[in-house]
């Protein structure tokens, strides 16, 4: 991943992780501190999740994703958004099979204020300072 990335001057380091199935923002730093500022549950510092899964989502799973995300809403019959403060192995696709319903399609939208925003697959923004959280 770094190999995409132009030349940088030290250690550059992802902040969190995404699995291989799960598509989306991913932060780049060579700041300790902000990385844990992001990624440590203590601060609880929402990532958004919008979610193609392979039926109809009913109120009933909307109901039951609320129960273990902080916010689940239905943007169509097949498509949630689901935010989450924690950042645990796997976690949306995991509260997505609990209610029944499995992620055809997962992407990261946003980490705090920081959104994905139109940028394409391997498209990416340098930031010399980080946005507040």
């Amino acid at each position: 991943m770094l190999d995409l990335l132009p030349p940088v001057t030290g250690r550059v380091f992802p902040v969190g992780r995404l699995d291989a199935d799960t598509s989306g923002l991913l932060i780049l730093t060579n700041d300790g501190d902000f990385a844990k500022t992001l990624t440590h549950p203590s601060h609880e510092i929402t990532k958004t999740y919008v979610a193609t899964v392979n039926k109809d989502i009913s109120d009933g799973h909307i109901k039951q994703l609320r129960t273990k995300s902080d916010k689940a809403d239905r943007l169509d019959p097949r498509t949630v958004q689901i935010s989450i403060h924690t950042g645990k192995n796997r976690e949306v696709r995991k509260m997505l099979a609990f209610v029944g319903l499995d992620a055809v399609e997962l992407k990261r939208v946003s980490i705090g204020k920081l959104e994905l925003g139109n940028l394409k697959s391997g498209e990416y923004i340098c930031q010399n300072t980080p946005p507040i959280f």
